[in-house]
């Protein structure tokens, strides 16, 4: 939707840059799955990737149009449908993190991030915010990249610990 919200403005940019291998389009992908067949897996990834990574966007947007244009409009709806998605797992679908489901998220979030990395040197692109920190986002207070994705691991897993404690599973 954001795509054709900038061919409709006439924004062009370079094809490498329209690629849905951003982080957020990972976790549309994740939340599909965990929403349609709900895997265990999927729903522990959608929920703390996208509390602990993809709401960032949400704070922080990196857009490129202002309101109130469709990429504007599309970028919200589309963050904030994944924002919406992960609280519907615990809420409404009763999912429940088992021991270490954070962890293992965070294990997979990592992994995209190493593998993203060499197709950002390819492209020349920025995916994963592994090449540099957009202005004014929250990267910017945790050093230069490449060097903010391993700093960044502290507050990570102390966030992602709370957010266990909040959806793991009780013992009666």
């Amino acid at each position: 939707m954001e795509t054709f919200g900038r061919i409709v403005r006439e924004h062009w940019e370079p094809w490498q840059d329209r690629l849905p291998l951003h982080f957020c389009s990972l976790m549309t992908l994740v939340c599909f799955i965990a929403l349609w067949f709900r895997t265990p897996w999927a729903c522990a990834v959608a929920y703390f990737g996208v509390l602990t990574a993809s709401v960032q966007g949400l704070i922080t947007p990196m857009l490129h149009d202002g309101f109130p244009s469709t990429a504007f409009f599309a970028f919200f709806v589309g963050h904030g449908l994944l924002l919406i998605s992960a609280l519907y797992l615990p809420a409404v679908l009763q999912w429940r993190a088992r021991p270490w489901d954070d962890m293992r998220a965070l294990g997979l979030c990592d992994a995209y991030l190493v593998l993203i990395i060499p197709v950002n040197i390819w492209l020349d692109t920025n995916y994963g915010f592994t090449r540099y920190a957009p202005a004014g986002t929250v990267l910017e207070y945790f050093g230069s990249a490449p060097w903010y994705l391993l700093t960044l691991q502290i507050p990570a897993l102390v966030l992602l610990r709370l957010l266990y404690l909040t959806v793991r599973v009780r013992k009666k």
